[in-house]
């Protein structure tokens, strides 16, 4: 037997898990009350919390809990949404400051490529998805590659012309 961490052993505890949906689907049906109850596959620590009126359906959420941190914790930092929008729209941004010949054009895509990747990194902390730090350490990681990526670009396009003796604007 091979144990949690192999493929057998996390489809046996998910088979598992969906029984005990099934068995509180029946339960819920008969109108009985249902003490421990399993939210979420994927999470079995998850539990329900009661927000809001009377009468209104239950919002699923997370209880608060201390983990203790081991040999496979997890332990890197989720900065790809951040970083990632502050690449693609910094990009887009610096392609525009240096094609667009309009100052109207320009002024928005900057200030758009400021906006939209500040709007994802304070909807990620506001829905609790990732910590104030982990958002800084995307913003900072998406300012340093889109800052080396825009140099890299403009070095390759200045030895490009230099070799064909061009006089081309990037």
């Amino acid at each position: 037997m091979c144990g949690p961490n192999c493929a057998p052993g996390r489809l046996e505890e998910l088979a598992g898990r969906c029984q005990r949906i099934a068995t509180q689907i029946q339960q819920r049906l008969r109108g009985e009350k249902i003490t421990d109850r399993l939210v979420s596959l994927s999470d079995p620590d998850a539990r329900s919390i009661r927000k809001g009126k009377l009468g209104k359906p239950n919002e699923f959420g997370y209880v608060a809990q201390l983990a203790e941190v081991t040999a496979n914790t997890d332990l890197r930092l989720p900065l790809g949404h951040t970083a990632a929008a502050i690449c693609l729209y910094g990009a887009l941004a610096a392609l525009a400051a240096e094609r667009a010949r309009s100052a109207l054009v320009r002024w928005l895509t900057l200030t758009l490529a400021v906006l939209i990747p500040l709007a994802v990194a304070v909807a990620r902390v506001y829905r609790g998805m990732h910590y104030l730090t982990d958002v800084v350490g995307g913003i900072l990681l998406g300012g340093a590659w889109l800052a080396a990526t825009v140099q890299g670009i403009r070095l390759g396009v200045a030895h490009w012309q230099l070799r064909h003796r061009t006089a081309l604007r990037l």
